[in-house]
């Protein structure tokens, strides 16, 4: 069957292994992006990734490192407006 879809042994198995991670990390990333964007909206003020990291620690007394927020803010598509170019 590995061979007929073109995928290796290993590879598949590595795979197979994988799917329960996968899942649980989605859903990580889900509840660590609902603290980034409540971070964000507070008092409806645009905050880039430094501000939310700030606000994080200072309100929701937790630490994320800058590179999951900025990471978080790609894939869910949340964009900062602050140091865009006016068109």
């Amino acid at each position: 069957m590995c061979a007929f879809a073109g995928v290796s042994r290993s590879g598949y198995y590595a795979y197979v292994s994988k799917l329960g991670r996968i899942d649980q990390r989605e859903i990580n990333d889900a509840l660590d992006f609902a603290l980034i964007l409540a971070a964000y909206k507070y008092r409806n003020r645009v905050k880039g990734a430094k501000q939310i990291k700030m606000h994080l620690r200072r309100c929701f007394n937790t630490n994320f490192n800058l590179k999951k927020i900025r990471i978080l803010m790609k894939k869910f598509g949340l964009v900062c407006s602050i140091g865009n170019a006016n068109p």
